[in-house]
């Protein structure tokens, strides 16, 4: 069984704040306006992907919710120092489908 914590918090939290995508806006231009300017930290972005991967590993998260509701994110990026373009920053993932020749499956 997993030892799983719950948050006491009744209401949510008033820090986070919905910035819709702009009509003409990509999601690089979106979360280089959002993202934290700093070249001594590095963050953690969370996204949804719309394969079957990602939809059955927001499924499987929400046993661990108290409504369960599937959560809104399934793959997990971690930014390193924001670069110049915004573009050239680097970013440490690992697939949910890694190629056959990655070494180990899924």
């Amino acid at each position: 069984m997993i030892s799983i914590l719950r948050s006491n918090a009744t209401h949510p939290n008033t820090l986070f704040k919905e910035d819709a995508r702009g009509r003409r806006e990509d999601n690089l231009k979106w979360l280089e306006r959002n993202i934290l300017d700093s070249e001594e930290i590095s963050q953690i972005v969370l996204v949804s992907g719309s394969d079957i991967a990602s939809f059955r590993l927001r499924v499987a998260q929400s046993h661990i919710r108290h409504d369960m509701r599937p959560s809104h994110w399934s793959h997990a990026m971690l930014l390193g120092p924001v670069a110049q373009p915004f573009a050239k920053t680097s970013v440490f993932e690992i697939s949910l489908e890694p190629p056959a020749r990655f070494g180990f499956p899924p």
